[in-house]
């Protein structure tokens, strides 16, 4: 009958909510890794170029 069409069609609906929301929370656990990544890339840089103003003080420091 229509009552249990109708709730056929809620629970249906509601699987595909959660479904989504599934996908969302993916898709943002993603994006927390992407960043974390870009993050520790960053460091790298940085670490990078602390170690290169380091070695041209050092070279300055010995044609003083």
């Amino acid at each position: 009958n229509q009552a249990n069409q109708d709730q056929d069609q809620a629970n249906q609906d509601l699987d595909q909510a959660n479904q989504d929301l599934d996908q969302a929370n993916q898709d943002l656990d993603q994006a927390n890794q992407d960043q974390d990544q870009a993050n520790q890339d960053q460091d790298q840089a940085n670490q990078d170029l602390d170690q290169a103003n380091q070695d041209l003080d050092q070279r300055n420091v010995v044609v003083q």
